[in-house]
């Protein structure tokens, strides 16, 4: 006696479980990406580049856009100054973007004395959804920021906000500075 089988129930069985398999390849690369970092690491521009970007006047506040791409905590945000030219104080923040531009507010650190080269504030753990974020930079006189001028990655977005005031909770009318990424970045861990 021959025994024939009922294919049906193993080819939906086979079908079911490719579709989960493709379902997980997506949530596979988001979470190889975390992966690679098991310790803190950095987002956006933290090799200094070569050029230079005058952020002149008084209380100047100038954003750069980066991508975080799985959720992660931010720990610190650093800039890298190539000269002063009358600002004595920084602070930094970080804005959510909507749509390509600066919303809300997820951070705002306290002034603190400004130093040519490396310049990093430490801030309380903060939970960062996968997005994009604005992070920002205000002085209290004008600055020389490491900045790839001719470079394509911007838009570098800046308006005038008094140094002492408090940090905005969204972001005010601005204007696009040009093109030219600046040395701004934020240290994260998964």
């Amino acid at each position: 006696m021959e025994r024939k089988h009922n294919m049906k129930p193993m080819l939906a069985l086979l079908v079911i479980v490719l579709s989960l398999s493709l379902a997980a390849c997506a949530d596979d690369e988001i979470n190889d990406l975390a992966k690679q970092h098991t310790g803190p690491y950095n987002i956006g521009n933290d090799v200094q580049f070569g050029g230079s970007l005058g952020l002149g006047g008084d209380n100047v506040f100038a954003m750069g856009i980066l991508q975080v791409p799985v959720p992660s905590n931010l720990v610190r945000l650093s800039s890298y100054v190539s000269s002063l030219a009358g600002a004595t104080q920084i602070r930094m923040g970080l804005y959510r973007d909507n749509a390509g531009t600066p919303a809300n507010r997820v951070v705002g650190t306290p002034p603190k004395p400004i130093a040519v080269g490396l310049n990093s504030f430490n801030v309380p753990p903060t939970p960062l959804p996968a997005g994009g974020y604005w992070i920002a930079i205000l002085v209290n006189g004008s600055i020389n920021i490491r900045a790839d001028v001719g470079g394509t990655q911007g838009p570098t977005k800046f308006f005038s906000h008094t140094f002492g005031d408090p940090w905005p909770s969204t972001f005010l009318p601005h204007s696009t500075l040009n093109n030219d990424p600046i040395n701004l970045y934020m240290t994260v861990y998964p």
